[in-house]
């Protein structure tokens, strides 16, 4: 059969739901922001404003700033709902200094893409396909990451490449296709992250040089001649959506998921809950149910959360609570146990649990 064939019918399969399973990213829809779908401003501090497996990051200073968000606004007939939206806050010039970068970027679990055999003399080539939409023509800066540790040590490669908007605020699909890096390892532990998937939003001019389109030792950020630094455009924004990263040399059409199987993938590096339990020990707050797993003399009891899927890892707890001294007695990636020792009644608002990477 001929190779054109066989692509054909690659995407015949494709298009009649089969190959399940190729998509890496997860939540490329960006139909999950269990933060919420308002996000905020990115600030020096690396974090996951709203939709879930997308951070937004600021490295330096001085060079304004964007904000992330969640919008109903996608690309008609394609079976999109929602689109990050990305948005100049703060209006900066362009600085000189490389090391100002602005990125948004999704971090793949090692032991999901540890098949791709990227480090290796066997690197495969994959191909990223995505749904873009901005305010400002242009070229825009992307890059991969690959992260090894050969040798038990964190190696890094990284691939700097670009895409271009030819046409302002109107949906276009972008496809990057890279053979992975033949060095580098592929040892690094399995829910470690093992590739970077990063949007370029601006990086300072002195990246504007060095060749594209190679792997390289080098954290030093390289981009095209007068590529899109979008805070220096007050009020520009910038749509993703439709993020796939798959094994091959072609894109093949997006692979939807349900709702809930997509936010179970979440739930595995992040859950949750708002206001899990309130009342009197014993008791729901009808007074019909008993929602604790023992107690502690006659003040104080214990309930023992299950998390709807196991988590990365050991997640870190955010959650507020009534007076007195309610807490997390234990927690581990599949349940955590809260307390209240102190008062006959207890309660806990919006628990969240993290474990990303």
């Amino acid at each position: 059969m001929s190779r054109a064939r066989d692509l054909a019918d690659l995407g015949a399969s494709a298009d009649a739901g089969g190959l399940t399973g190729r998509n890496l990213v997860i939540n490329g829809a960006q139909n999950v922001a269990q933060r919420g779908a308002a996000g905020g401003t990115a600030t020096t501090t690396a974090t996951y404003l709203c939709v879930d497996r997308f951070k937004s990051d600021i490295d330096g200073s001085g060079g304004g700033d964007f904000s992330h968000a969640q919008v109903e606004d996608a690309p008609l007939g394609q079976g999109f709902r929602y689109a990050s939206k990305i948005t100049t806050v703060t209006q900066a010039a362009q600085p000189t200094s490389e090391s100002n970068r602005h990125q948004l970027y999704t971090l793949l679990e090692k032991q999901n893409t540890f098949h791709l055999d990227w480090g290796t003399s066997a690197a495969k080539t994959c191909t990223l396909s995505f749904w873009v939409k901005g305010s400002v023509t242009g070229t825009y800066g992307f890059s991969f990451a690959h992260y090894g540790g050969s040798g038990g040590s964190d190696v890094s490669y990284y691939y700097y490449t670009n895409y271009t908007i030819d046409l302002a605020n109107t949906w276009e699909k972008k496809t990057i296709t890279v053979t992975g890096p033949t060095t580098g390892g592929n040892e690094r532990d399995s829910n470690s992250f093992g590739t970077r998937i990063e949007w370029l939003i601006g990086v300072g001019s002195d990246a504007e040089t060095g060749t594209l389109n190679e792997w390289t030792a080098s954290s030093t950020y390289r981009l095209a001649p007068n590529s899109v630094y979008l805070p220096e455009n007050s009020g520009a924004t910038l749509y993703i959506t439709g993020v796939q990263f798959e094994l091959g040399e072609q894109a093949t059409p997006f692979e939807h998921l349900s709702y809930g199987d997509e936010l179970a993938r979440c739930q595995r590096y992040c859950f949750t809950q708002a206001r899990y339990g309130d009342g009197n020990i014993g008791e729901d707050a009808a007074g019909s149910t008993r929602i604790y797993s023992g107690r502690y003399g006659s003040n104080a009891a214990f309930v023992r959360y299950q998390y709807p899927v196991m988590m990365r890892e050991n997640p870190d707890l955010t959650y507020s609570a009534n007076s007195g001294s309610t807490s997390a007695d234990y927690s581990n990636a599949g349940h955590v146990l809260l307390y209240d020792d102190d008062d006959n009644a207890w309660y806990i608002y919006d628990l969240i649990a993290e474990a990303e990477l």
